[in-house]
């Protein structure tokens, strides 16, 4: 199958957010061309700085060679950003590639790659997860690679998430943000994202003032809830004297655990979480998460990871 990795691997502008119905229905075109062999058509869809780089004979005997190789598509499950693309994990009949996919303003095909599936390196997490918030909240660091978050660079946190909250200006304050209370994540209320049990929870550390941050005390106030999979779910920089629960209680995903804050080493009030296998932080290894239910670009998902410059909120 090593003939498939970079026979056509072009790319053409992207959009770092979420998958748009457009897209998702020239994906849906291009299968139903593909699979039936109206290949001219498949390529007629391409723009014009695609076509200038592949004849339209080079892509027909691509799609053919595909054919040959892999069979028709059967289905697909989108599974979020990669490289600013859109990443469908596809089903053809002789096994399973991803393939890579992006689309214009004139919804004409300007990127496209095909390869082998591989599951991410990161281990995922077998729990389903709810998002801890009920408001539409922003995704300020999440993905797999640095440039969407920068906690991958960190083997416990491999799989963490920044949540704040933005206007439509995409600030995350008004007035002068020179006050804690100036910022929209302030105060809000956060939730359990899953069953388990509280096993620590840290309070009375001062949340600081915009721009500032207190290191020593990482996490700031938090809790740390171990769920069912013997795995350990932080949530930190809560506000200070806020936390609803005790270490021992039982909590089941919705339960309220607390207010986001500004305490820790955090500059501006937002949530951190991340899922990790011990409870020793230096000596853990991260977990990719899925929330169920996740309302992103008016449509509801049953399972998605999300990723920098997604708005996403709860469906239930």
């Amino acid at each position: 199958m090593k003939h498939l990795h970079c026979l056509l691997l072009i790319f053409f502008g992207f959009n770092i957010f979420g998958q748009s119905i457009d897209n998702e229905k020239a994906f849906e075109k291009f299968i139903a061309q593909y699979n039936n062999n109206e290949l001219d058509a498949a390529y007629q869809s391409f723009d014009d700085q695609m076509q200038s780089l592949m004849s339209k004979e080079e892509a027909t005997s691509f799609f053919k060679g595909l054919q040959m190789v892999a069979g028709s598509i059967q289905s697909y499950e989108w599974r979020g950003k990669k490289q600013g693309f859109d990443a469908y994990k596809t089903i053809f009949e002789k096994g399973e590639f991803e393939i890579l996919f992006s689309i214009n303003k004139s919804l004409e095909i300007n990127g496209f790659n095909v390869e082998p599936f591989k599951e991410d390196l990161v281990k995922v997490s077998q729990v389903k997860y709810q998002l801890p918030f009920k408001e539409q909240w922003f995704v300020f660091w999440g993905g797999d690679t640095p440039e969407e978050n920068y906690h991958v660079d960190y083997p416990g946190q491999e799989g963490a998430f920044d949540f704040v909250i933005v206007d439509m200006e995409n600030k995350t304050f008004k007035s002068d943000g020179l006050k804690n209370e100036d910022y929209y994540a302030f105060g809000k209320e956060i939730y359990s994202p899953c069953n388990g049990e509280v096993v620590m929870v840290i309070d009375g550390i001062h949340d600081n003032r915009p721009g500032e941050m207190f290191p020593m005390m990482a996490l700031g106030n938090g809790v740390v809830i171990k769920n069912e999979s013997n795995e350990y779910v932080f949530l930190a920089h809560f506000k200070n004297h806020s936390t609803k629960v005790k270490e021992g209680q039982k909590v089941k995903a919705g339960d309220l655990l607390g207010l986001c804050g500004n305490s820790g080493n955090s500059s501006e009030a937002h949530l951190h979480l991340h899922v990790q296998d011990q409870l020793l932080t230096s000596d853990a290894t991260g977990r990719k998460i899925f929330f169920k239910g996740v309302m992103l670009n008016g449509k509801e998902l049953k399972r998605y990871s999300p990723i920098k410059g997604d708005q996403v909120f709860s469906s239930k």
